[in-house]
């Protein structure tokens, strides 16, 4: 088991939110919590925010933290990370924050009905991202005159089809 060391800044809300911890023992990541001043911010289709956690982190050698999007965010409110996934690297020791934006609310069914795109009201407090610590692999890169093309199937961009 690795140990990853997080310190909690004074704006995180210890009291109300305890510390940080995996939902189910064998869950690959943990939340990470909206720990901004305000009490709540509204958020329309295209704006994007940064938002602070209220964590730090000290990530051991050979890993990296990745900050992914929970789906349930996604899927029912359009809010996706801005950057997709997030890599924090062994030498950033400063606060986490995750780039929040609103995507299009609308959401399409399996039937094909599709609802209304509404604000989202993003909160103190609320679970915002999910954290998971993951090795590196240690990687040289060899510029080459030119590439083997033994393996190499052309095309790219969608040019395989969809079906």
């Amino acid at each position: 088991m690795i140990d990853l060391k997080i310190h909690y800044l004074s704006h995180y809300d210890m009291e109300q939110w305890g510390e940080l911890k995996f939902a189910n023992p064998n869950d690959a990541c943990f939340d990470l919590y909206c720990a901004m001043p305000k009490q709540s911010v509204e958020l329309q289709t295209g704006d994007r925010m940064i938002v602070p956690t209220g964590v730090r982190v000290e990530i051991p050698l050979g890993y990296e933290l990745q900050i992914r999007a929970r789906s349930g965010l996604a899927s029912k409110n359009g809010i996706i990370m801005g950057n997709g996934i997030g890599t924090i690297d062994v030498g950033y020791k400063n606060e986490l924050f995750v780039i929040f934006e609103k995507s299009s609310g609308a959401m399409v069914d399996m039937d094909g009905n599709r609802t209304v795109d509404m604000p989202f009201v993003l909160e103190r407090g609320m679970r915002i991202a999910q954290a998971c610590l993951k090795p590196i692999t240690p990687t040289n890169l060899e510029t080459v005159e030119d590439l083997t093309d033994d393996h190499n199937r052309g095309g790219g961009l969608g040019s395989s089809g969809v079906k």
